[in-house]
């Protein structure tokens, strides 16, 4: 089962910061795993809780806050492998109140486990996701220290698309391959075969921006992080899958309805895109009303239609 090799789950809708702590830039705080015990972590700025159609709950960061895991390196099994996976719904600056990017936007930064071993950096270790917004194509993006030397080995996904929820997912085989892989929404974009070198014990992970290297720039992220989990073996394509639905778990045809209404037309289509893989939730689109039907047939429409989406328009009796 997924949940033996589960080294560490957030749902990410909740975090409390110690008011008393005077520290400065980073402040104490706890979130809660899904278990409900405290993990206690360090802000920067303010991540703030919000409601979502999508996951309930979540947390929003507005270009200048992030917080840290530390001692993160205990969470990632080198010597076996390991899966990371976060959803990121990126939003458009102008949409977010009190926005507050205090450094280079160029790429925002969901998530990041990274480390310089020395002042100059001549060592560069760990992963980072982040979008490459240096060209016009804004591609989700992960990187991997190249180890023993200074620089990255970089695997492009998918364009990045504001106001969608987006699932990031990493897996590190050790056991054969020492092979990186990238997905988004499931789907595996590329591989990068290299050593990954352990990051030293007391760094830390970042959710909300980059660089936990010293000497570097932050790259901070605008816009929604949710549901983040670390597991202590690389997953196969299928488990990813499994990983994702059980994260945006759908009961029943209510659950499903519910969902649908008032989303935007990526985060249905992202909706529909789990919703396809699973043979019972399929079975209970037939109760949908003509008014959803035809919700659905409009956001279809709109984009370019391969095999998978052919199989959708089927599944909704769309001509």
């Amino acid at each position: 089962m997924l949940s033996e090799h589960l080294k560490l789950h957030l749902k990410l809708d909740d975090i409390t910061i110690n008011a008393d702590d005077n520290s400065a830039p980073l402040k104490s705080a706890i979130v809660k795993d899904i278990n409900g015990n405290e993990i206690p972590v360090f802000v920067d700025g303010e991540p703030k809780v919000v409601e979502d159609e999508l996951f309930g709950k979540c947390l929003m960061f507005n270009g200048g806050s992030y917080f840290n895991i530390n001692n993160a390196s205990e969470l990632h099994n080198v010597n076996y492998g390991f899966t990371v996976s976060v959803w990121a719904k990126m939003m458009d600056i102008a949409d977010i109140p009190n926005i507050a990017i205090t450094a280079n936007p160029s790429y925002p930064t969901p998530l990041a486990f990274t480390d310089n071993i020395s002042s100059t950096g001549t060592m560069t270790q760990g992963y980072n996701v982040f979008v490459d917004s240096s060209s016009s194509k804004n591609l989700w993006t992960s990187s991997i220290g190249k180890g023993t030397t200074k620089g990255w080995y970089g695997i492009s996904g998918l364009r990045a698309i504001t106001d969608s929820w987006t699932n990031l997912t990493i897996t590190y085989d050790a056991t054969a391959s020492n092979t990186l892989y990238l997905y988004i929404n499931g789907q595996e974009q590329g591989q990068q075969s290299t050593e990954f070198v352990s990051v030293t014990t007391e760094k830390e992970m970042r959710i909300g921006a980059s660089a936990t290297m010293e000497g570097h720039g932050v790259y901070y992220f605008v816009g929604k992080i949710a549901d983040l989990r670390i597991y202590d073996r690389a997953l196969s394509d299928t488990e990813v899958w499994d990983m994702i639905l059980s994260s945006m778990k759908i009961e029943n045809a209510e659950d499903i309805t519910n969902r649908i209404n008032n989303l935007s037309n990526d985060d249905l289509i992202s909706l529909l895109t789990t919703m396809r893989q699973e043979k019972g939730l399929l079975e209970e689109i037939e109760y949908l009303d003509d008014q959803q039907r035809e919700e659905i047939a409009s956001a279809l429409k709109e984009y370019e239609l391969d095999n998978n989406w052919k199989s959708m328009m089927e599944i909704f009796n769309i001509n």
